[in-house]
């Protein structure tokens, strides 16, 4: 029988004391053998229970968890950390606010042997827990919501550029490096072009089954969103061929929509033209997504779900640009 890699799982945290008992109870029933893996949990001084919710987990469980500080609190740090101090012939990057299937471990190893791939993965599935919630995760999980980010709603088997959650091979931390601890986002972004540039192969199957729980209310979502959108511009600065079209289309957008209104009185067309048809894409992929989950509220609720994900993506990226054009000029 071949011997099985010692896997490590690599957690950041910080104030996960809400979620972080699931992600770890996921990760304890697993079906691969408790000897084989490791859990390392990098806290960033998390001022809620998450330290003592982990305490509580690793008392008496079968499988060594250990736990770090990270006093930085960036999560690029965390998982340097964790990769620094993991042992384990394959590594998998996780979060605090997501748990796994039980044999996610498993099919992890299994893919990597069968693929012969540098990075595997899965579809990465939005939970949304309340009212709220369940709006924003079925836009997280739409094309129309994300674009061609495949590994938030494909389900077929298939080389990708990146990959939720993935699990590395050792030799590919000892080869590209670690992560860019300049990026507080977008760092598994960075990291993944990196491994491609390199001749890596990322590996995406619906095999390897994991769950992000979604934000619940809408401001959390776009203050998360206007985030996400700011650091693709520092991303780009510092590594210039590592996002995709997808990450600026939001900006095209919000800026057509300014110019649109510049131009309203000599060009009232354009502004109605880009509203127009961003409205029409956004009611039929709302009705496509009500009539695949058979619930009518969708087609109500999900175009208000795209409209503040995008206006407030795109206002970020637009807003890191006017920084970065600033503290450029301050040069």
């Amino acid at each position: 029988m071949k011997k099985r890699p010692l896997v490590s799982i690599v957690i950041p945290t910080y104030n996960e004391e809400n979620y972080i008992a699931r992600c770890l109870q996921s990760l304890l029933k697993q079906t691969y053998p408790a000897a084989c893996y490791e859990l390392v949990v990098v806290d960033g001084c998390s001022t809620d229970r998450t330290v003592e919710v982990v305490e509580e987990k690793a008392a008496g469980c079968p499988v060594e968890v250990r736990l770090l500080s990270n006093e930085r609190r960036v999560t690029p740090v965390a998982l340097n950390m964790g990769i620094k101090e993991a042992r384990g012939e394959v590594v998998i990057i996780l979060s605090g606010h997501a748990y796994v299937a039980e044999d996610f471990i498993e099919k992890c190893v299994e893919y990597l042997d069968r693929t012969g791939a540098s990075c595997v993965g899965g579809p990465l599935e939005t939970v949304g827990e309340g009212f709220m919630a369940r709006y924003i995760s079925q836009a997280l999980s739409s094309p129309f919501g994300v674009g061609n980010a495949r590994f938030r709603f494909s389900k077929r088997a298939q080389p990708v550029d990146t990959v939720a959650y993935g699990a590395y091979r050792r030799e590919v931390f000892e080869k590209i490096g670690l992560f860019d601890e300049r990026l507080i986002r977008n760092q598994d972004i960075e990291f993944n072009y990196r491994l491609r540039r390199q001749g890596g192969l990322i590996y995406m199957t619906p095999e390897i089954r994991s769950y992000y729980v979604s934000r619940r209310d809408l401001i959390s979502f776009v203050k998360q969103s206007f985030g996400n959108g700011m650091w693709n511009v520092y991303t780009w600065f510092l590594h210039r061929n590592s996002l995709s079209w997808r990450h600026f289309v939001p900006a095209a957008f919000v800026a057509s929509l300014l110019l649109g209104l510049v131009l309203l009185p000599g060009f009232p067309w354009l502004l109605w033209f880009v509203a127009g048809s961003y409205i029409s894409a956004a009611l039929v992929s709302s009705l496509i997504i009500a009539f695949r989950e058979k619930d009518w509220l969708s087609f109500f609720v999900l175009p208000w779900i795209f409209a503040c994900l995008h206006l407030s993506y795109g206002a970020g990226t637009l807003y890191g640009l006017l920084r970065l054009m600033f503290w450029k000029g301050k040069d």
